[in-house]
């Protein structure tokens, strides 16, 4: 049974034959020898591109599934990861109708903190998104829970892998190893074994952290330990990419303005690489706040595209060439000029243009400062005469330079990638980048959809890491009051009596990590030195449009953040606050001014960040 990822052309070891297709480049008798170089399949390449989205988080940016839709239309990728349980009617609809028609597919990702098994996502993908699936991949960064982890995370893969391959509906689609959130520890990787007779792929999170750029070493890392796991088999980077804020970070981030050069880079490393697929984390900044870990997407909170969009978005229109597989062929070439740092990539549409690729292999930051990379005249020196046009992405789709009839061609080669097209039919179609203004309007919504953002956080490497903690997963919080009943871990308050609410949820979103009092309530939790406190909070929806509550935090008598008057028609907010010098957090709920009656009030996903 052949399981290869969807539309994948081109892969790890693929042995390539020459083309026998009209001749790009006119033979001189007098040229002189030049070096043949095997091209692959530019559409290959741009089937490699991906983005991770988070489709079921309805109180971020995420809820406006038009706003979604569209940049992804724009966006020109044809490959999402994402995941939800089996408990989201909608987003199985948008996923296998609408972005399905448009090209779309998806990684879906099984995880227990979405309220699922193996067998139940089996059968709900089978049912209910096939064919849009893509692949599927257990479990997300499980190394970060504690004791067990290992063999947890090796039976629930088992699971999966049987109970994928058991089921007629998702006949081919491949499945993954579980990832890492410490990609760089090799007995990670050991404590889980070889599981290459259940997975197809192996996966990696190799974000570059503090190398400020994806390195041969940060892929030479990824590609061993993921041979532990998944030997001889192809890597998917599930989730990598840049944050473009460092306000919760360990370390100072890569600046804005260098993250379009260095995540083109990226993407071309990797394939470059060998690298079968990789996801961009993630479409959208969540939240319209500065964390670190909310400033990952290639849009903004608002709607509007990033530089990094636009680029990738140019290099993605440049280079894409759907259309019936074919044989790449090679081209004679060499290029003087070069430094140890140069790369390249060669790569062949249908019309039989060739599309060089060149870029330095540079850090553009050191962690404190901006470093002016080096740039490099090279000279493209061909085995005959081609028409040769230059291209910037990162500058959008318009030709920076073209000539006819050349067999030589100059250059500048820099931490900002090149593309030169060589040879073959009339100039490429393009689109044009787009920013225009995004919809507001949200659609309906059937059953609560939302999960966690615990599933799917992403870890800088190669060894910096965002320690967070549960305050629901923590032994040292302590309920000072409460309005009514218990405070309940994970849960709603519900009524009386312990242990007796429901899954909480915020103007229908569903969390599966937080607490849930009833107003008036206060709670103290030690930060144990962490940096930043984050939370979304709101009135359960259990209570319907109810309720009117307003979560503040202290420290000591300081008030450090307010959320302001809060009712049950309201959904939920963003509440954060920084920790410097506070050594215990106060968390306390007040009714609206009225009656303390339905106010049952959540702090949905609370976590402490160093």
């Amino acid at each position: 049974m052949n399981r290869s990822l969807r539309s994948l052309t081109a892969v790890a070891g693929l042995a390539l034959a020459a083309a026998s297709g009209a001749t790009l480049v006119q033979p001189s008798a007098s040229a002189a020898a030049v070096t043949p170089h095997q091209a692959r399949p530019a559409d290959g390449f741009v089937d490699s591109i991906g983005v991770v989205t988070h489709l079921t988080y309805l109180n971020t940016a995420y809820g406006n599934h038009d706003l979604v839709v569209q940049r992804l239309q724009q966006l020109g990728v044809r490959h999402i990861r994402d995941g939800w349980g089996t408990g989201s009617p909608y987003a199985d609809t948008l996923v296998r109708g609408r972005l399905h028609d448009l090209g779309i597919g998806i990684t879906f990702v099984v995880d227990p903190r979405t309220g699922t098994t193996p067998a139940a996502a089996a059968s709900m993908l089978g049912s209910r998104l096939m064919p849009a699936v893509d692949a599927v991949e257990p479990l997300n960064e499980w190394d970060t829970q504690g004791d067990g982890w290992a063999s947890y995370a090796r039976n629930w893969t088992i699971q999966l892998s049987q109970a994928v391959r058991g089921n007629s509906a998702l006949r081919g689609v491949p499945v993954l190893a579980p990832s890492m959130a410490d990609t760089n520890e090799p007995t990670r990787y050991q404590a889980v074994g070889n599981l290459g007779s259940y997975v197809d792929y192996g996966t990696t999170h190799d974000y570059p952290g503090y190398q400020y750029q994806m390195t041969d070493e940060i892929m030479r890392t990824a590609k061993q330990n993921s041979g532990v796991i998944a030997p001889g088999k192809p890597l998917v980077a599930t989730e990598t990419g840049f944050s473009s804020s460092s306000h919760g970070s360990p370390y100072t981030v890569l600046p804005a303005a260098q993250v379009p050069n260095a995540l083109d880079r990226l993407f071309l490393e990797h394939y470059a690489n060998g690298y079968a697929r990789t996801f961009a984390y993630e479409l959208m900044d969540q939240f319209p706040n500065d964390l670190y870990e909310s400033n990952y997407g290639l849009v903004r909170n608002d709607g509007t595209p990033k530089p990094q969009f636009t680029a990738l978005q140019s290099m993605i229109s440049l280079l894409s060439d759907k259309g019936a597989a074919f044989t790449p062929g090679s081209l004679g070439y060499d290029l003087a000029g070069t430094g140890p740092q140069t790369r390249q990539l060669l790569l062949q549409k249908r019309d039989g243009s060739y599309w060089l690729a060149v870029w330095e292999q540079q850090k553009e930051f050191d962690g404190k400062n901006v470093l002016t990379s080096p740039k490099r005249q090279v000279t493209l020196s061909l085995g005959g005469a081609a028409g040769v046009t230059v291209y910037r992405p990162t500058l959008g789709t318009a030709a920076q330079s073209s000539s006819s009839g050349t067999s030589t061609v100059s250059f500048e080669s820099s931490t900002e990638p090149t593309l030169l097209r060589i040879g073959g039919g009339s100039t490429p179609t393009t689109s044009t980048p787009t920013t225009s203004t995004p919809t507001t309007s949200t659609p309906p919504v059937s059953t609560p959809a939302a999960t966690t953002p615990a599933a799917s956080t992403p870890t800088p490497t190669p060894t910096a890491t965002v320690q967070r903690t549960w305050v629901s997963d923590a032994t040292s919080w302590k309920a000072v009051s409460n309005g009514w009943g218990p405070v309940e871990r994970d849960r709603s308050v519900g009524e009386a009596g312990a242990q007796d609410g429901r899954q909480i949820t915020v103007g229908g979103s569903a969390y599966s990590m937080g607490l849930g009092v009833h107003a008036p309530s206060e709670i103290t939790v030690p930060t144990g030195g962490a940096k930043t406190f984050t939370t979304v909070v709101g009135v359960d929806d259990e209570v319907g449009a109810h309720g009117s509550v307003r979560f503040q935090l202290f420290n000591g008598s300081t008030l450090l953040a307010d959320s302001g008057l809060v009712r049950g028609t309201d959904g939920g907010k963003v509440l954060t606050a920084s920790l410097a010098g506070v050594s215990t957090l106060r968390l306390v709920v007040s009714t609206g001014g009225d009656s303390k009656d339905y106010d049952h009030a959540d702090w949905a996903g609370a976590q402490l960040l160093k």
